[in-house]
């Protein structure tokens, strides 16, 4: 039997909460980078380097950022990623691009850089993907382990960007389990999809709203990931 380490437990904990599993775990991990890096990191050189790279955080973490009270220590990154980009805003008049160039860019024939275009991903979404790809790595792992599947086979499933990265991880047991549970979801998904919106129907409004009330709200989260992480 493969040895159980903490990220086996953090998988299983979390394929115990409401929602993606995966979600939920890159949750912590960007919380817990974003803490240490506004409270420990703010002037380490390769933190500044790493974020001037991708010229900031992308939108959602972006947001997140701005719920820490740390104002002084996004000032001090944010004024390295500033001093940045200012070094490559275009200098001078330069003629713009013609027509003809800007229509073969838009038609993916032009592999020129383009201006301001950042140079590494954001930070976040790569401690995002890599604590899933670590889980998946342990799903895999512990494919045989009778623990993990019980957990798994009562899960709300994946979310859609995290089942894309599953299916490309996965194979043998853990891929089987993974298709066969997440058809279930999204057919008891649908089924509920569909109550509200026969309920909705003036016919039927007397009946009430259960466990179909939200049915909307959890189709577009499966979709595009839980809206706090991607």
């Amino acid at each position: 039997m493969t040895a159980r380490h903490t990220p086996y437990f953090n998988l299983l904990d979390a394929l115990k909460t409401p929602g993606c599993a995966l979600c939920t775990l890159g949750r912590t991990a960007v919380a817990n980078f974003m803490d240490s890096m506004l409270y420990e990191y703010v002037n380490d050189t390769e933190m500044q380097q790493r974020l001037t790279e991708a010229h900031g955080f992308c939108a959602t973490h972006s947001r997140l950022l701005l719920t820490y009270h740390n104002a002084l220590g996004i000032t001090i990154l944010y004024n390295a990623i500033f001093r940045q980009l200012e070094t490559e805003l275009p200098q001078g008049q330069e003629e713009s691009a013609s027509w003809f160039d800007r229509l073969a860019g838009q038609m993916g024939h032009d592999s020129s850089p383009k201006h301001l275009a950042a140079h590494a991903p954001c930070p976040a979404c790569q401690i995002r993907d890599e604590t899933a790809e670590r889980a998946l790595n342990v799903l895999h792992a512990h494919q045989q382990d009778a623990d993990l599947a019980a957990a798994w086979q009562t899960s709300d499933g994946l979310c859609l960007p995290h089942l894309r990265q599953a299916l490309d991880t996965l194979d043998g047991p853990a891929y089987a389990m993974l298709l066969s549970h997440q058809r279930q979801i999204w057919q008891t998904l649908r089924v509920q999809l569909s109550e509200f919106i026969r309920k909705n129907d003036h016919r039927f409004q007397h009946e009430g709203f259960s466990e179909e009330s939200d049915a909307w709200r959890r189709a577009v989260e499966f979709t595009s990931g839980a809206l706090d992480v991607f």
